[in-house]
């Protein structure tokens, strides 16, 4: 496990496996390469996925991808998705090997790229709890020691399972036979480096009882994920796309204020620069000993000059692109793979009185903790004048001209930083129009600067998901060739979830606007002009640390009758008649994060329950 808060590292590139399986009870285990599934009897009915329907054998209206719960776990995979992942109706992008997948860490399958909320997760045909306000499921919280086969449907399933299905249907088969004890202990890294350790430890047990009326398992997992950065790896440690938010802050034009080129000129000649290599009025930031140095343009002569920075200071120019022009290579700090620690249980259990009556139960619970973190905050937030009566997301400043709105920061001409730098004081004074974002005219006009926040260190999110759902239901013959089956779900899913390295631009502002630049409400104050020191004090004062909680809770009620109408020519009519009832609901508290005005993206709080219902389903076929 990490210490004194290291972020723990991962790979998805694995070389060095040890896995270790333990059977015990009344059924012999054979090694994996020597095990094949048993054909269902002649003239067995099974369900198919797509259909309620009982079908002799493996006849299937659309074609379904099947893969044993062995094969799940041959490659020691601690998530579901890594093993699906490698199917071909499955697109891979945006998983747990992203460093920013915008699912927050979770497990997600999305079949033909069409999104995981256009594909419908069910486990035993039923729908489990979810994970996302979208109702995405989290594959985190099914258990692997318990599948029996996973069914993948991608033709189809709208028909059969409506609009959450339109991609098509994964439906995860469990085993409701289990006997014995099964226990398992994988261990696998990345070589030659040895890092990107991942763990993971199972056990299940279960059995039959009442004259095998009856059978009851029980299955715990304890799994865990290193993190991985991008800089240990050379293949991912710059960024193969640019940014224009820089850490060494840069200036903003105007239009209808610019800057005088010819002063431009004059001071870039003067640090040497060939004429044929003087930036224009927009491509300027500044160095830290008060110069301004070029940013470059691509695919142009005019390449990155006056740069006084070293290639590995924290300007950390892009090397892909660097010294055409310059950009902030921001993926050497994000993560390559997201950490992961899990602990779950899963529980179900089956009583058959006779034919017509079998009770069934099922409880899952699973807590995870997960992490992202994305390079230091770029300046995105909006500024309005003190007297806007615009949302409180946006930061208020009197050097915004009342009615406007600007991003990123301004800073006044009278700002002793800004006057300690001969050659940005002359620019500024070249300016002779007026920028109707702003208050006053000319020189006096406030400078609007764009700037990355280095010193509040990188935009980390901790989060931290449980996911319980209990399950009863009965089920049973009614008639000969007619069955039913009708159950209630109840399940909840708390996600907590803490961010930091999210900067007040209110407060930024108050720094910038102070007559000492902000020494008298931290130490030291704040220099935007250049990478500078940031004392602590003044990382304190800025920094804001959001706490959110999410919670969705879901309930199911569904009941269904199938069964044979009649024995027609091309063989028998099959119809099924069933209702159904979901609530769903939906709470966000965004905490902290409703805030003032947040380099982050602000947040609303958000509560919206929801009702789904289907009075009755009827469906055919005929063979």
């Amino acid at each position: 496990m990490p210490k004194n808060g290291e972020l723990p590292m991962v790979s998805n590139v694995r070389r060095h496996l040890l896995t270790s399986t333990l059977l015990i009870g009344t059924v012999v285990a054979t090694p994996a390469f020597a095990q094949t599934e048993e054909a269902p009897a002649e003239g067995e009915a099974i369900v198919i996925t797509g259909s309620r329907i009982l079908r002799p054998n493996l006849e299937a209206n659309s074609p379904v991808t099947t893969v044993t719960g062995l094969e799940t776990t041959q490659n020691a995979d601690v998530t579901l998705d890594t093993f699906l992942n490698t199917l071909p109706q499955v697109n891979p992008a945006g998983t747990t090997t992203s460093n920013n997948p915008g699912n927050g860490g979770q497990s997600n399958i999305d079949l033909r790229g069409l999104g995981a909320n256009r594909n419908l997760v069910l486990v035993d045909g039923r729908r489990p709890m979810v994970s996302a306000s979208n109702q995405t499921v989290d594959l985190n919280t099914i258990p692997q020691g318990l599948i029996e086969r996973i069914d993948v449907l991608t033709g189809g399933a709208g028909a059969a399972y409506g609009a959450d299905a339109i991609a098509g249907v994964v439906n995860i088969i469990l085993k409701d036979d289990f006997e014995g004890v099964d226990l398992r202990a994988n261990y696998s890294n990345s070589m030659p480096q040895t890092d990107a350790r991942e763990y993971q430890i199972s056990g299940t047990i279960g059995g039959n009882f009442a004259e095998d009326r009856g059978n009851f398992a029980l299955s715990v997992e304890y799994a865990e994920r290193q993190g991985l950065i991008k800089a240990q790896r050379p293949f991912a440690a710059q960024a193969t796309s640019t940014t224009g938010s820089f850490p060494t802050g840069s200036l903003v034009n105007s239009a209808s204020n610019p800057y005088s080129q010819t002063t431009v000129n004059s001071i870039f000649t003067a640090y040497g620069v060939p004429t044929a290599q003087l930036p224009l009025t927009n491509q300027l930031a500044f160095n830290s000993d008060g110069t301004l140095f070029g940013v470059g343009t691509f695919n142009n002569p005019r390449d990155v000059v006056n740069f006084r920075y070293a290639l590995n200071s924290p300007a950390n120019p892009n090397l892909n692109y660097f010294p055409d022009f310059y950009s902030y290579n921001f993926d050497i700090v994000n993560i390559l793979v997201l950490p992961l620690e899990r602990y779950s249980a899963f529980t179900r259990g089956n009583y058959k009185v006779n034919d017509s009556f079998e009770f069934f139960v099922q409880g899952a619970y699973t807590n995870y903790k997960s992490a992202t973190a994305l390079a230091p905050t770029p300046v995105s937030t909006g500024i309005v004048n003190t007297t806007s009566t615009a949302s409180g997301l946006n930061a208020r400043s009197p050097l915004v001209a009342p009615g406007q709105r600007i991003t990123g920061f301004v800073v006044p001409v009278t700002n002793p930083f800004l006057q300690a730098s001969p050659d940005l004081v002359a620019l500024v004074n070249s300016r002779t129009g007026d920028d109707p974002l702003l208050t006053g005219s000319g020189a006096a006009e406030g400078v609007r600067i764009g700037y990355r926040f280095l010193g509040t260190g990188l935009r980390e999110q901790q989060l931290e998901n449980e996911v319980i759902q209990g399950l009863a239901g009965l089920r049973g013959e009614i008639a000969p060739n007619w069955r039913y089956e009708a159950y209630y779900s109840w399940g909840k899913t708390v996600i907590d979830q803490r961010a930091t390295g999210n900067v007040n631009v209110q407060r930024v502002q108050q720094l910038l606007e102070a007559p000492d630049g902000g020494v008298s409400l931290c130490a030291g104050g704040f220099n935007p002009f250049g990478i500078q020191p940031f004392s602590q004090d003044c990382v304190d004062f800025v920094d804001e640390v959001g706490v959110t909680k999410t919670t969705f809770t879901q309930k199911i009620a569904q009941a269904y009758i199938s069964g044979q109408l009649a024995e027609l020519p091309a063989g028998p009519l099959s119809v099924v008649f069933g209702a159904e009832k979901r609530d769903f609901r939906y709470e966000f508290d965004p905490g902290a994060l409703f805030g003032p005005s947040l380099v982050s993206t602000p947040a609303r709080p958000t509560s919206a329950p929801t009702a789904s219902s289907t009075s009755s389903a009827k469906r055919r076929s005929r063979s």
